[in-house]
């Protein structure tokens, strides 16, 4: 790293704990200092989009923003900030079957590269206190736990008894201060409890910082092609979800309508690639 570098390194985690002290009061301070500081051209647009934000107090992102520190571990956060910030790191998803039948293989992978975030999506059942305090202890690990809806249509897709055991496991974290976040399947059954406004105001109750949406794909031998959702059902999601984004303080993707934002399929365009464990990309 050179003196350039380590310098930005030292002004970006003095600008961190600048914040950290009193973010309603610091945040608005460090934009507009940047504001008249950096050259124009340079950061226009994600500028004026943060001073649209905190000068807009009752908005769903200035109190999304705020509640990442009222809601999230300090160490935790400072964490993430450094990766994405400063180490400006990959997120990698594992996926599964279960991730967390290697709940040990996954700390130490934390612990290997502590400069780099990852997460896993799980059905949860497996996140217990001790699997919790060791997300703590390492601080970059992120889950994203599957839930269908409410508890008819959880334990319709996950098992008789899924719903209670993952309402559980996120109350566990969010009693840690942990961050997590919420993985849907919306299929033609559970597509209008996935995209109401009931719906997503759980999900910020229960704690989830961020919501992946996906819809069903009929793969395999034991796949149920009724479960498919119409042309009209996706619609209602594509509109369910921009609607929310203007009104809830949740951060969500849509799998399969938001590749505008990626340059691309979101699982392989220009900012994401997948490998496989036979390590093919």
């Amino acid at each position: 790293m050179g003196i350039k570098s380590d310098l930005q390194v030292v002004a970006l985690r003095k600008a961190y704990e600048f914040v950290d002290r009193d973010p309603e009061t610091n945040i608005p301070k460090l934009v507009y200092f940047l504001d008249k500081f950096i050259p124009p051209g340079i950061l226009d647009e994600q500028i004026d989009a943060v001073k649209k934000v905190i000068s807009e107090t009752e908005s769903n992102w200035y109190k999304y923003i705020m509640s990442l520190w009222t809601d999230i571990d300090d160490d935790v956060r400072k964490k993430i900030f450094e990766n994405f910030v400063i180490n400006a790191s990959f997120f990698s998803f594992i996926l599964g079957g279960e991730p967390l039948v290697r709940k040990a293989d996954i700390i130490r992978l934390c612990e290997t590269h502590p400069d780099c975030q990852f997460s896993a999506f799980t059905n949860g059942t497996l996140i217990d206190e001790a699997f919790a305090d060791e997300m703590l202890r390492v601080k970059n690990f992120i889950p994203a736990i599957s839930v269908e809806g409410f508890e008819e249509d959880t334990d319709f897709r996950r098992g008789i008894g899924t719903f209670k055991k993952v309402e559980k496991a996120m109350s566990i974290l969010k009693a840690k201060r942990l961050p997590f976040g919420i993985s849907c399947c919306y299929t033609s059954k559970n597509v209008h409890i996935i995209g109401s406004e009931e719906y997503f105001d759980q999900m910020i109750e229960w704690g989830a910082k961020f919501c992946w949406f996906f819809t069903y794909m009929p793969i395999g031998n034991s796949a149920v092609p009724e479960l498919m959702v119409s042309a009209e059902q996706r619609k209602f999601m594509y509109e369910q979800v921009r609607k929310f984004r203007g009104t809830k303080p949740l951060f969500t993707l849509d799998f399969w309508n938001d590749g505008e934002y990626v340059d691309g399929c979101i699982a392989g365009g220009e900012d994401a690639i997948c490998t496989s464990t036979q390590m093919a990309i």
